[in-house]
């Protein structure tokens, strides 16, 4: 078991529940997010068809166990005014609201194009909806299934996601999470000059030089070719679409910095980034989930507490927190933050891989304890 610190204070910490803090851990700094990444309503759409004369009957079945709808039928009968399915969905659509307990868990609207979709109200809640076949001229439905925030261990690093106005959203940073990060240079060219490159990426610096072509086009080609030849694998790539330079991380969450100039020149490359909280897994960390016996749960059979998705999490930004980690660190080793989407996701390393991303050690670090030495602890 290993602890993650985040003051510069070296404390001698106490074996606890991953998640717990250290005794007399110094200052901390708390705050609650809530937990709901990567949530999503359920929704379901039918497109109507068929005969729309007087008297023809558009059923809907509904299954809503948990709000006591069991299979309960809704049914829309023509009444030979409508002038298209349109205004049949619609009419189907305001049978379905007119229902209190399936109005309370789903919206249905006639979404044009003679469509019937039919919305969750919450993120993650399930439905069922099937057509009654015979005259209600409903092929099978379009649906997207409701995704739900996973459970989160104390103990995992957290990531800021969204604001809802109300509170923070977070999550594990996993890839998941976020988008790869691409810098476009665009060049402006001076032709038979040495170009230097410089990419910063997990406190490593690669860096080299290219010779400008007669064209912007044959500078950002030989850019491209001369950062391919020194980038390792599962890092940045380059490519030369036109006459632009462009750098795309080949992991969503590892952010970099770039650079550029040409030597004795008036060449330039304008460089434009799209680095941040969607893109760099550090810049969207908001600490570590900590262990509060009144606001965790724990599943029959589980030794483990964890954060139920909807729920909200006390997240330690500033302290000292027990953390899950077997690699027995010590003190000055690198601090890595595992991305892999999975159980170790939102883990914490000493030894790099191709998807974790360095923590800068201004915000994190492993310390010996005095203690015992399997008993370490990180400061962030």
């Amino acid at each position: 078991m290993s602890t993650i610190s985040l003051n510069n204070v070296p404390l001698d910490p106490a074996v606890g529940q991953f998640g717990s803090l250290m005794n007399s851990s110094g200052p901390t700094d708390n705050i609650t997010v809530l937990n709901a990444a990567g949530q999503g309503k359920q929704t379901t759409e039918y497109t109507l068809s068929g005969a729309f004369t007087v008297g023809i009957d558009f059923t809907i079945i509904l299954d809503i166990p948990d709000l006591g709808v069991i299979l309960q039928d809704v049914t829309y009968t023509t009444d030979g005014t409508e002038a298209s399915l349109d205004e049949v969905a619609t009419g189907l659509a305001n049978q379905i609201n007119l229902i209190p307990a399936i109005a309370a868990a789903v919206i249905a609207t006639g979404s044009g194009s003679s469509k019937l979709l039919l919305t969750g109200r919450n993120s993650g809640f399930a439905f069922g909806a099937t057509s009654a076949g015979g005259n209600t001229g409903t092929p099978a439905p379009t649906t997207v299934a409701a995704a739900s925030a996973a459970s989160i261990r104390p103990g995992r690093a957290i990531a800021f996601v969204a604001s809802t106005g109300i509170s923070m959203v977070g999550g594990v940073p996993s890839t998941s999470l976020y988008a790869a990060q691409v810098d476009t240079g665009v060049i402006t060219n001076d032709a038979s000059k040495i170009v230097h490159w410089s990419i910063e990426l997990n406190g490593v610096k690669y860096a080299g030089t290219a010779t400008s072509g007669a064209t912007a086009t044959l500078t950002a080609d030989a850019l491209e070719a001369a950062i391919n030849t020194v980038m390792p694998a599962d890092t940045v790539l380059a490519s030369s679409p036109g006459a632009d330079i462009v750098l795309t991380a080949e992991v969503a969450g590892y952010g970099f910095e770039s650079f550029y100039y040409f030597e004795d020149s008036t060449g330039l490359i304008a460089n434009t980034s799209t680095r941040g909280i969607g893109t760099d897994a550090v810049a969207s960390l908001l600490g570590v989930a900590e262990f509060v016996s009144d606001i965790v749960a724990q599943a029959p059979g589980d030794s483990e507490a964890f954060y139920e998705p909807n729920r909200p999490m006390a997240v330690i930004r500033r302290g000292s927190i027990w953390i899950d980690n077997s690699a027995s660190p010590l003190f000055g080793d690198a601090v890595y933050l595992e991305l892999a989407v999975g159980v170790d996701a939102g883990k914490f390393y000493t030894a790099s891989s191709a998807t974790r991303a360095l923590i800068p050690a201004d915000k994190a670090e492993w310390v010996a304890s005095s203690t015992a030495v399997s008993a370490l602890r990180l400061k962030l």
